[in-house]
């Protein structure tokens, strides 16, 4: 027994003697030592973890820079910077930096296409060339009817429920829901009739606040898998298992995937869809398996709706609180004279629309975390400091896009003019670095259906409704829910509660 007991005496304190010798290391020997931040983050991983977890993200990594500088250590050997100098060299086409670890955690054990997820830039870009086709703006064009369709139900719906305080958060992820699977499908599980997600969008955040925190462990995350799994394989459930394949709207694609590949040729040719779109030019491009098309077409919804509807509930709520906007909005469409064509081509045209929406997507953007790179092993200088291969480093796009330098001393206000007012060379530089749709050298495959579905919902919205947003001290006055915002990876807003009033026809 006293044996035992100097054993696991020792052991204790030589684990806390390693711990100890770790810390020390990591805050006076390691190369990033010079590299400021919070005490902890270069003590242990631990921190970021914590920070992760707050899911602040969008907030808190505004103050590390403010308090830090451009270039903060978040963790023993992960960097967050600020300076557009390094954007080119981390993100620009011809980038050697490789996706951290943190991706890992999306990948799927059973699939090699994962376009978020890649980390091999080659088998990105040749998997990506070969879906692209399908979401060029020219294919997507014979979709429209399919928008106006999804569209015209919602608006429908809106009539009926004019001058009641609406959850705009909520509708946009339902009306993201049926927009999305009506152009990919032709039908929809018709979510605004019945006026209820069927539970999308719970499941999807609480797979993104998974990922967000457990990715940052690699380790860790490996052996939370295994273990996750012998329990799953006894009938053991209660470790969450982050699986979008659970999702009810994934259910439901899979479902016409399957009713789609039991169709005659000649009928699957027929469908005038996205789905019908990727069948025949599968058929032209062998190399596409259809495993990998499928999936493309999962990815469409399940990548997709919950950030397609935080955008558009930013979007319509930034221009019907900022004065003048709205007003100055809706007289673009009505002096236009396209009242009833809001075709994409059309659209494309109003100018004041297409800056209101980069201006929304610039303030409040998908992603509100460091997109974060691992440096080649060649090593990079970063403000002066000599930074090893191997070091983890990024960019949050939120503390990027508010950057004075790119966006002038307004850069934290919504002003949809900059986008008007700026020089060729300002406004090349303000798209350039933009991480809305990803990096120039990973841009999103749906930015094309996203702005698209962005610009025409947008404009039906305003075209039929005045908009207006609910302060909130009548908020709470009224015993609703309080406006509340998160990020953990991507950035979610919630109770945004706004009066829809029915216009008049717009004149022309």
């Amino acid at each position: 027994m006293y044996n035992i007991t100097i054993y696991v005496v020792s052991a204790v304190c030589l684990g806390l003697l390693y711990i100890t010798a770790v810390a020390v290391y990591n805050r006076f020997f390691h190369p990033l030592s010079n590299i400021p931040g919070p005490l902890l983050a270069s003590w242990t991983r631990l921190w970021l973890v914590y920070r992760t977890i707050q899911r602040r993200s969008h907030l808190s990594d505004l103050s590390l820079h403010a308090r830090y500088g451009p270039c903060v250590r978040i963790a023993p050997n992960e960097l967050l910077i600020s300076n557009i100098h390094y954007f080119k060299t981390i993100y620009g086409t011809d980038t050697k930096f490789s996706k951290s670890t943190w991706y890992d955690s999306i990948g799927s054990d059973e699939s090699d296409f994962n376009l978020l997820a890649e980390s091999n830039l080659s088998k990105y870009w040749q998997q990506k060339r070969l879906i692209s086709p399908v979401f060029t703006t020219q294919a997507l064009r014979q979709h429209q009817a399919l928008l106006a369709r999804a569209l015209n139900t919602f608006i429908t719906k809106f009539k009926n429920k004019a001058n009641e305080p609406q959850d705009l958060v909520r509708w946009m992820n339902i009306l993201a829901l049926d927009v999305l699977t009506e152009m990919t499908w032709s039908c929809s599980p018709n979510y605004v009739l019945a006026e209820d997600d069927n539970g999308n969008c719970a499941d999807i955040d609480r797979f993104w606040q998974h990922l967000s925190w457990i990715g940052l462990l690699p380790t860790f995350n490996r052996c939370y898998k295994r273990v996750q799994k012998l329990l799953e394989n006894v009938g053991l459930t209660f470790l969450y298992k982050p699986d979008t394949g659970r999702l009810s709207i994934i259910q439901f694609y899979i479902s016409q995937i399957v009713a789609r590949s039991k169709e005659s040729p000649e009928l699957a040719s027929g469908h005038r869809d996205i789905a019908g779109t990727m069948h025949n030019h599968r058929a032209m491009k062998p190399e596409l398996k259809k495993e990998w098309a499928d999936i493309m077409l999962l990815h469409v919804v399940g990548a997709g709706f919950d950030t397609l509807g935080a955008t558009l509930a930013s979007c319509i709520s930034l221009i019907s609180q900022t004065p003048g906007c709205q007003s100055r909005l809706v007289q673009e469409i009505s002096d236009a004279g396209i009242d009833e064509d809001l075709e994409h081509e059309n659209l494309k045209g109003l100018m004041y629309l297409q800056a209101c929406i980069r201006e929304s997507i610039r303030l409040k953007p998908v992603v509100a975390t460091s997109m974060s790179r691992t440096i080649p092993m060649q090593g990079m200088w970063v403000e002066g400091n000599a930074i090893p291969g191997g070091t983890i480093i990024g960019m949050n796009p939120v503390v990027l896009h508010r950057s004075r330098e790119l966006f002038g001393d307004d850069a934290g206000c919504f002003r949809p003019e900059r986008w008007l007012e700026a020089s060729k060379e300002q406004h090349d530089a303000m798209e350039y670095y933009d991480l809305s749709f990803g990096s120039p050298a990973r841009s999103c495959p749906g930015k094309n259906l996203a702005l698209m579905i962005l610009c025409r919902t947008v404009a039906d919205v305003f075209r039929h409704f005045s908009v207006r947003i609910i302060r909130d001290s009548e908020v709470s006055r009224l015993g609703l829910p309080a406006f509340k915002e998160a990020s953990f990876f991507v950035y979610k807003p919630y109770n945004i509660w706004a009066e829809f009033t029915t216009r008049e026809k717009l004149s022309t």
